[in-house]
């Protein structure tokens, strides 16, 4: 059972992998719970018609109760939105992070900076947390792939990051 926060491309993109391979539920939440109504509903029309589907999909505002449900039932959650991205690293998490507990993985999509506030106070609240570095890693040796037609050398792509920031 994931959660997604955000209703972007990234938290498009992100939605359609994990509905393909094997996510029972999926909850996608935003601010506007509009937008994530139309992303699920366009994982719906894609995703259903295409495969045998079975991930039960929700949307839900940022500050609705189910949002709540959502996250105490879930495992995972998925922080899509470029809110505590540098430079404005010491804006609001999207959600009060009072409301994770030590049975969420959460997984912030921005790798600058490194810890955002929001996993920081996720690790305050006993969270396992992961930053998007390891997304970052991997989108640009898929990137050297097609450009170059030879493997990425993923060691060295690895150290320069760590040795950036």
């Amino acid at each position: 059972k994931v959660v997604i926060l955000g209703a972007g491309g990234a938290a498009k993109a992100i939605a359609a992998i994990l509905a393909l391979h094997g996510t029972a539920h999926l909850t996608v939440a935003n601010r506007d719970r509009s937008r994530a109504e139309n992303l699920v509903k366009e994982l719906k029309d894609k995703l259903v018609a295409d495969r045998a589907f079975t991930c039960e999909l929700a949307a839900v505002g940022l500050t609705d109760r189910e949002l709540d449900h959502a996250l105490a039932n879930g495992r995972l959650v998925v922080q899509t939105t470029p809110v505590g991205m540098y430079p404005r690293i010491e804006a609001e998490p999207v959600i009060d992070p009072g409301r994770l507990s030590p049975r969420n993985l959460v997984y912030d999509i921005i790798f600058n900076p490194r810890q955002t506030r929001f996993l920081a106070e996720a690790n305050k609240r006993g969270c396992k947390t992961a930053n998007g570095m390891g997304m970052l890693l991997h989108q640009g040796a898929l990137a050297f792939e097609l450009w170059t037609k030879e493997q990425a050398p993923l060691t060295v792509m690895r150290d320069a990051l760590a040795a950036a920031q």
